[in-house]
C-alpha cells in the first residue's frame, strides 16, 4: 500500500478494494440489490447498501451492482 495522494498512474503500485457482500445475501451475489444508473457517458449512480467494503483506503472500489437491463 503507498499512502500518497499522488495520481494512482504515478504511483509504483495502487491499492483496489472491493464492495459484493449485501446483509440480505450473504455470499449470494445474485440476492444483490444495488443498482447502478449511468448518468451520463462517464459516469454511474450506484444506489444500495454494502455490508462490507474491502480496503475502504483503496485509490478505486469495484461494486457489485445490478444494471437496468439485468
Amino acid at each position: 500500500y503507498e499512502p500518497s495522494n499522488a495520481a494512482p498512474l504515478t504511483k509504483r503500485q495502487v491499492l483496489l478494494g472491493m464492495g459484493m457482500t449485501e446483509k440480505q445475501g450473504g455470499t449470494d451475489v445474485r440476492a444483490n440489490t444495488t443498482r447502478a444508473q449511468k448518468v451520463d457517458s462517464q459516469w454511474w449512480q450506484i444506489t444500495g447498501h454494502k455490508w462490507f467494503m474491502s480496503a475502504p483506503q483503496s485509490e478505486s472500489i469495484l461494486v457489485l451492482a445490478q444494471m437496468p437491463e439485468g
